[in-house]
Order: C-alpha cells, then sequence, then structure tokens
C-alpha cells in the first residue's frame, strides 16, 4: 500500500511540476465563468443590434435570460473541457515508456497494476476536482444573477455528465496499456466516442448508449425523467472496470 502510495503522490507531483493542472484548472475556470457570462450578454448584444436587424427586416422580439440558459451552456461548453483534459493526458503512460523512465520504476520491484492504478486514480481525482470546480462556479454566479430551482435535477445531471467522463479515463489508460505512441493513444479513445455516436443512430440501442449521460439539458427541462439514463449510467460504471481490469491484464503481459 505505501509504494502505491508514493506512485500516486509522484504521480500528482509530476503533473504539477509539468504546468498541466494550471492549464487545465485555467480552462475549466474559464468554462465556468463563460456560461452565466454569455447568458447574461446575448440579450444585451441583441438589443443593441436589434435597431439595424430592425433595418433589414428582421423583427427581434424581448429576450430574457435565466438560469436555464446558462446551464444550457454548460453542457454546449464542458465538452471542451474534457477534450482538453483528454489531450493533455493521452501521453501519461506512453511518455515513460518511450523515455524508458518507467522500466527503472519496474526494476525496483513496483508491479505493473500499480502503475495503472496510480495513473487512473489520478487522472479521476484531477477530472473530478477540474469538473466540479467548473460545475460550482456556474452554479454560484446562475444563483447570483438568476434562480437556479428553474432547472430540474441538477445536481443528477451534473453527476451523469462526470460518469461519462470516468468512462473516457478508462478508454485512455485501456488504449494507453496497449500503445506506446501517443498520438494513437487519442486517436483510440477518439475511436471509442464515435463507436458510441454510430451505435447512438439505432433507435433501439440508442437509450443504453453511455453517450446518453451528456444529454444533460433533457434532465434540466424536466423532457425526460433520471430513471431513464440509470441504465447507461450502470453500463458506464460497468464498462469503466472492465476496462480497468482489461488495462492492468495487458499491461502485465506486454513487452517493454
Amino acid at each position: 500500500m505505501r509504494s502505491l502510495n508514493a506512485v500516486i503522490g509522484k504521480e500528482f507531483k509530476e503533473q504539477y511540476r509539468s504546468g498541466k493542472i494550471y492549464i487545465l484548472l485555467g480552462v475549466f475556470a474559464l468554462i465556468g465563468i463563460m456560461n452565466p457570462f454569455i447568458t447574461k450578454l446575448t440579450p444585451v448584444i441583441l438589443e443593441k443590434l436589434s435597431g439595424e436587424l430592425a433595418d433589414q427586416g428582421f423583427v427581434v422580439g424581448k429576450i430574457s435570460a435565466n438560469a436555464l440558459n446558462s446551464w444550457e451552456q454548460f453542457y454546449k461548453n464542458i465538452p471542451l473541457g474534457l477534450i482538453s483534459f483528454i489531450l493533455m493526458m493521452g501521453s501519461i503512460l506512453t511518455k515513460e515508456l518511450e523515455s524508458g523512465t518507467i522500466i527503472l520504476t519496474l526494476t525496483k520491484g513496483l508491479k505493473r497494476s500499480k502503475v495503472i492504478i496510480s495513473k487512473y486514480f489520478m487522472m479521476i481525482v484531477l477530472w473530478s476536482v477540474y469538473y466540479w470546480m467548473c460545475f460550482g462556479i456556474t452554479y454560484g454566479y446562475n444563483e447570483f444573477y438568476w434562480d437556479n430551482s428553474i432547472a430540474n435535477n441538477i445536481e443528477m445531471a451534473a453527476f451523469f455528465w462526470w460518469l461519462f467522463g470516468i468512462l473516457m479515463i478508462s478508454a485512455l489508460i485501456f488504449v494507453s496499456s496497449m500503445s506506446g505512441s501517443g498520438g494513437i493513444v487519442l486517436a483510440g479513445t477518439g475511436l471509442f466516442y464515435i463507436i458510441m455516436v454510430l451505435a447512438g443512430m439505432f433507435p433501439k440501442i440508442r437509450k443504453y448508449i453511455c453517450l446518453r449521460l451528456t444529454d444533460g439539458v433533457e434532465i434540466l427541462k424536466g423532457t425526460v425523467s433520471v430513471e431513464d439514463y440509470l441504465i447507461p449510467a450502470v453500463i458506464a460504471g460497468a464498462v469503466s472496470l472492465f476496462m480497468l481490469i482489461l488495462s492492468i491484464c495487458i499491461f502485465n503481459k506486454r513487452r517493454i
């Protein structure tokens, strides 16, 4: 257990020294601020442009903004945060394989399974901090400017999106366990996402696809119930665990 804690601590130190923590904190904080800012600014811009649009034959009615509009912006923008996170973490294992530093670690008696677990745990912790910080910033501004009670099941909608992020992290670590190239890892993770998109095109299985967890706006509007997302959530959790176990098995047998 001590060796695992030491490796996890080492992973966090490397993220700190590389500056990735500060970059991603800035990205997610910016997204959190942008959501209410864009919502607050849009009616003002349209009101100022209404005169010019009227001269061209376009009539702009009175536009009001509320917390639900801001949450819609949140779910439009948070994919940018996840993409930034995946790009930053794409070489988390391959970089050590290419440099050979991981060989020194393994020769000291550290089990390969702990290498995978430490990197997986570190990514989940960082993803959780970034994501919920972004959520908290948007929630706070929405409560200050408007009223969050206009949206339904805000926390559950956010939880489902967070779980989808865990699924993508699992896909990243799974591809990393097989590949020695950061580019291939990113391509493989992207392919996993594309497969979900294509599978969602079939109506009979669409409601079971994990990609549905990203449809948080539907929950907020009350057009669907939280219960409709429980099956995709369970599948996402099971697939994430399966990919982690498979990653450990593959990496244990991999020639380094």
